[in-house]
């Protein structure tokens, strides 16, 4: 129990490094699109990941529709 324990403690401590809580919608917001788009291309095959992983990071969504994967996070 003290390792799960110390896992999820550095987890969260992790996250709240890179999104600290906030009370700004437009924050929020952008925090979600980033989970979705992790998750969008943890999804993914290695090979396919590695060729629409720097148009999605980079925020060009031209062969990626954008609408797709915010109904994407809708799944889950």
């Amino acid at each position: 129990m003290p390792e799960f324990y110390d896992e999820l403690k550095s987890l969260i401590d992790e996250l709240e490094i890179h999104q600290p809580a906030v009370t700004n919608a437009a924050t929020l917001r952008r925090y979600r699109q980033d989970l979705v788009v992790s998750k969008f291309l943890s999804d993914l095959s290695p090979t396919l990941r590695s060729q629409v992983e720097g148009q999605i990071l980079g925020g060009e969504c031209s062969h990626i529709d954008c609408h797709l994967l915010e109904s994407y996070a809708g799944l889950y």
